[in-house]
């Protein structure tokens, strides 16, 4: 609750003109930890409201009601991709004008999204802009095993998001990968995106980093923690580095592909003809829900 009333101080807005709004809350969930921790207290230490607190359901249905909000409720749960899905119907949502702003998040943190237009309108502090955001499931095509994701699952989804907006993926500066550090996972997107993206050795290397080298993995809220990281990175104009990295795992074609992974400081270039900053950002679930999302600077 807290989270939530300084996310509205800092972009301008209060409680009281929030209240009663048909503002959408989507929270992305991940785990029953909550529940498991309490099932093992003694019932003389649980709480009388054990048993609706410990259900998913109640993040964003208690967010919704604490602070009067009227617009659709979701708590999605679909690992390590929640929030970045959750993401994808809120955008939805507010393209069909089905609410007003929305409240999309997880335990890390929360954004308050709100259509460009009315969010200039209302003088609010604008980070960045979401240019689209989709989502799909590999199936089982290109997979060694259910938990591993797969490569034409995800250059799949990188055609479709790009394709629809007729989008230059030139324009790409950085990646913000889902990057879990794992041997499997990283060289099955670092390669896709390689492929996808397909920067010559004439062309600017394509900007490769992950917010888990920071934070580590933070399971349900790693989409926030990656969107949260980019929306700084636009609104103050640089790439933090991608910290604790070591060594590139071997199976990543990086020199084939033009990928660079961001070990300091990057000042964000001025681009010509006032063109915006873009920067991706990747996530996948280890049940194979994978969402991309194209992120421009305001």
């Amino acid at each position: 609750m807290v989270k939530f009333v300084h996310l509205l101080d800092d972009a301008g807005s209060t409680v009281e003109k929030i209240n009663g709004t048909k503002t959408l809350s989507h929270i992305g969930q991940f785990s029953t930890d909550h529940a498991i921790t309490t099932i093992r207290m003694r019932p003389e230490h649980r709480s009388r409201f054990h048993c609706p607190n410990a259900l998913l359901y109640n993040t964003s249905a208690y967010l919704s009601y604490h602070f009067n909000l009227q617009g659709p409720n979701v708590s999605l749960y679909v690992t390590c991709s929640s929030y970045l899905e959750a993401l994808h119907m809120a955008i939805q949502c507010l393209r069909t004008n089905e609410a007003d702003m929305a409240v999309c998040g997880d335990g890390l943190g929360l954004l308050l999204l709100k259509r460009l237009s009315d969010a200039e309108h209302d003088g609010d502090r604008i980070y960045c802009v979401i240019r689209d955001v989709l989502s799909g499931h590999d199936g089982n095509e290109d997979k060694l095993k259910f938990v591993v994701p797969s490569a034409a699952g995800q250059g799949r989804l990188l055609a479709n998001i790009y394709s629809r907006n007729n989008f230059d993926t030139r324009k790409i500066l950085f990646v913000e990968a889902h990057g879990t550090g794992t041997p499997a996972g990283d060289p099955i997107e670092a390669n896709c995106l390689g492929r996808f993206f397909n920067r010559s050795n004439l062309d600017p290397p394509l900007l490769l980093g992950s917010i888990k080298s920071n934070l580590g993995h933070t399971e349900g809220a790693a989409g926030v923690a990656s969107l949260i990281k980019v929306a700084m990175c636009m609104y103050y104009r640089d790439i933090t580095e991608n910290m604790q990295f070591t060594s590139l795992n071997s199976k990543i074609d990086a020199q084939k592909y033009n990928l660079h992974i961001v070990q300091n400081f990057i000042l964000s270039p001025s681009l010509p003809n006032n063109e915006k900053i873009a920067i991706g950002i990747n996530s996948f679930g280890m049940g194979g829900t994978t969402t991309h999302a194209i992120i421009e600077e305001c």
